[in-house]
């Protein structure tokens, strides 16, 4: 249990750096993010929980995480069809990273008592280390540029270049971590 204790804190940690990286400012990544894990986290549930209000609520968030993920296809669609339009995908990457982040938080919530493997502690705080030197080192290097000049608040993305060139690489290693979870759950030690 201590174990999941420090991987809870963990997860907390890296992810209050990767919400206030984002300020958010536009709470439509944050609310499709929850809507996504939430639909995970009752999926997941769904076997333990036998109530038809359970199933009437799991429904509501599957047909909300559908809809959602039918305006992110649409708008990159239309993005693409649009000659004067220009996706950079870091809203994708922000919506994959957060919705990572709620899922394991949430899992490791809800199965606080159960003991897990070594091997997973021990990637699980391996992953969660490297993020957090990733920001470190955002925040607290002095030879990144936004240390040196003054930037306007519109032209932030030149100094959050660092930060969205690894989105790619936290969403990689927290899916590896879900997946392995998910494998590994129908054993009695996940």
């Amino acid at each position: 249990m201590k174990n999941n204790i420090i991987n809870i804190i963990l997860l907390l940690i890296i992810a209050i750096f990767t919400f206030t990286f984002n300020n958010l400012s536009d709470n439509l990544d944050f609310i499709i993010s929850l809507i996504f894990s939430i639909t995970i986290i009752m999926f997941y549930k769904r076997k333990s929980i036998k109530s038809k209000i359970y199933n009437v609520v799991n429904d509501i968030f599957l047909l909300l995480s559908i809809l959602s993920l039918g305006y992110i296809m649409i708008s990159t669609i239309n993005c693409m069809i649009d000659i004067h339009c220009y996706n950079n995908y870091e809203f994708e990457g922000i919506v994959i990273l957060y919705t990572l982040l709620l899922t394991l938080l949430f899992i490791n919530i809800i199965d606080i008592k159960k003991k897990k493997t070594k091997l997973y502690n021990i990637l699980f705080s391996l992953v969660n280390i490297v993020v957090l030197i990733i920001y470190f080192r955002y925040y607290f290097d002095d030879s990144f540029i936004h240390n040196y000049i003054n930037i306007n608040k519109n032209d932030m993305y030149i100094t959050h270049i660092y930060i969205i060139q690894n989105y790619i690489y936290f969403n990689i290693l927290y899916s590896c971590l879900l997946i392995g979870y998910f494998i590994n759950k129908k054993s009695s030690i996940i």
